[in-house]
């Protein structure tokens, strides 16, 4: 492929970027200001809306919370993850293992909070949300209750390990790619002969 090509993909990606961050601060401030009361959850007219981000935050914060409970926190994260890799021009695979990874979490998180039945039902649904409780419902009763929850705790725990070690390693050879970078200048610096020269 021609340079300039390139340079064209990397420069989309960057703009790409750029916008995902408020994005994910928008969802994050209809998240934070969400509340019962708004629409499209009571008879409060569209126009009448309590949510920082007005009707269109309300909606999503609605949604969200209906379908993940708590675990839509963590979605503007996933959305500004994504503008942080658009940006640093990281590969797409990067990109979908981590969306991937992410999305696993809430949803073991949602589905094993739906199923500690010492919490009350209204509890267990702003936890887990839609989702979370009909996907408990199926676990408990294809396996039972207590092996349910064990699944679902063993799998968020593997989730977040695999996140945390594979976040990790990523890491790991960019550091020691860049501290030799340090002592390959350190050691150029200090040769007579390169003064010399």
């Amino acid at each position: 492929m021609p340079p300039s090509f390139n340079k064209a993909i990397e420069l989309r990606m960057r703009v790409i970027g750029i916008l995902l961050f408020p994005i994910a601060f928008f969802v994050l401030v209809s998240l934070v200001t969400y509340s019962d009361n708004d629409y499209p959850n009571s008879s409060l007219r569209p126009d009448e809306v309590l949510n920082m981000g007005g009707r269109f935050g309300a909606l999503v914060a609605f949604l969200l919370y209906i379908i993940f409970g708590y675990g839509a926190y963590a979605v503007p994260f996933l959305i500004g993850f994504s503008g942080w890799n658009r940006l640093n021009n990281h590969g797409l695979h990067t990109l979908l293992i981590m969306i991937g990874a992410g999305l696993g979490i809430i949803i073991a998180g949602a589905t094993t909070a739906s199923l500690i039945t010492s919490l009350s039902e209204t509890t267990r649904f702003e936890l887990s949300g839609a989702l979370g409780l009909r996907l408990g419902q199926w676990m408990s009763e294809t396996m039972g209750i207590q092996v349910a929850l064990l699944t679902g705790v063993v799998t968020l725990c593997v989730l977040i390990l695999f996140s945390g070690f594979w976040t990790l390693r990523r890491i790991q050879p960019r550091r020691r790619a860049s501290s030799q970078i340090y002592v390959d200048r350190n050691k150029t610096s200090s040769d007579p002969g390169s003064s010399a020269s």
